[in-house]
């Protein structure tokens, strides 16, 4: 399962944010002249205030353990993959619980790992990312509760000076911070290249997020002997230059009901079984991975073609 922070962040506050609205959120990373990042996420949570929320609600001491128990296996069950560690501390007489993340961004995958979703990217000289309310896990939990009071905190950490950025500089210029609201759409930008801009980088993301057509050139029907009471038909089409394969679907249906999904690398693919005296509809579309490797699809392109029935034996 990918790392999203954002993701995980408003997993993690889901449940707490219905009794409090009140958490922080920290996110740092660092990008190394290697090629690798370090990512490190802390959520601190105050659950003196929770509890005195559970309170004016009418729950008791043991029910409200129960509740911090049962939270605790939700974040067992939720982050088992996400090297969650859990711990809690008292500072000024308030018991607080904090969540830490950290992970190793692995070199020619930081945009992959750093799993920001499918509008970002990052390389040890830029950095963007696209913040939606709506693509953040529990975004109907969100929604539903106040979110004014939740602090994220974002830094990067460059190993060169940043020359271009929309948040807030360091003093050594190679560190930028950002303070998001969950609930607000934020775009994160910087860079220690010159020759890049936002712009740049946005349409970047966009071809990564894009594919062209196909296009169907030919459908054959093979041939077969009176007999036969099924043939086949080869669909071929047009190559798109940064696909990694092709999905072909065939049915008698023109909208495609119940149709088998078949997948190729080749420009072409072979239907079997195909019924004498029917009408079939075929349709292709390209796929490839973005810069998150998550599938991205060309439309559809559609073509019918008739496989001809058997001619009645002359008498």
């Amino acid at each position: 399962m990918k790392n999203r922070i954002t993701k995980i962040a408003a997993l993690l506050l889901a449940v707490i944010m219905v009794f409090t609205g009140c958490a922080q959120v920290d996110v740092n990373m660092k990008l190394n002249s290697n090629g690798t990042g370090n990512a490190e996420m802390l959520i601190t949570i105050n659950k003196s205030q929770a509890n005195e929320a559970l309170k004016k609600m009418g729950a008791t001491d043991s029910q409200i353990n129960d509740f911090w128990r049962e939270y605790q296996n939700q974040l067992k069950e939720n982050t088992a993959s996400s090297n969650i560690t859990y711990s809690e501390e008292v500072i000024d007489g308030k018991s607080y619980i904090k969540l830490q993340n950290k992970q190793t961004l692995r070199k020619g995958k930081l945009t992959v790992d750093y799993g920001a979703g499918p509008n970002s990217y990052l390389s040890t000289e830029t950095v963007y990312q696209l913040i939606k309310p709506e693509t953040v896990d529990s975004a109907a939990d969100l929604s539903a509760v106040n979110t004014d009071d939740i602090e994220m905190n974002i830094t990067f950490t460059f190993p060169k000076e940043i020359v271009s950025t929309n948040g807030t500089l360091s003093a050594d210029k190679k560190t930028v911070s950002y303070k998001v609201a969950l609930d607000k759409t934020t775009e994160l930008f910087a860079t220690t290249n010159k020759n890049e801009t936002m712009a740049s980088v946005k349409a970047k993301i966009k071809k990564a997020n894009t594919i062209a057509n196909t296009k169907i050139t030919k459908t054959k029907v093979k041939k077969t002997s009176a007999k036969a009471k099924t043939t086949s038909a080869t669909i071929k089409f047009k190559k798109v230059s940064d696909a990694v394969s092709y999905e072909v679907q065939c049915s008698t249906s023109k909208k495609f009901t119940k149709a088998k999904t078949l997948t190729t690398k080749k420009t072409s693919y072979t239907v079997k079984k195909l019924k004498k005296g029917k009408k079939y509809y075929v349709r292709v579309r390209a796929k490839k991975l973005n810069l998150i490797e998550d599938d991205v699809y060309s439309k559809w392109v559609k073509k019918s073609f008739k496989v001809k029935a058997n001619r009645k034996a002359k008498k």
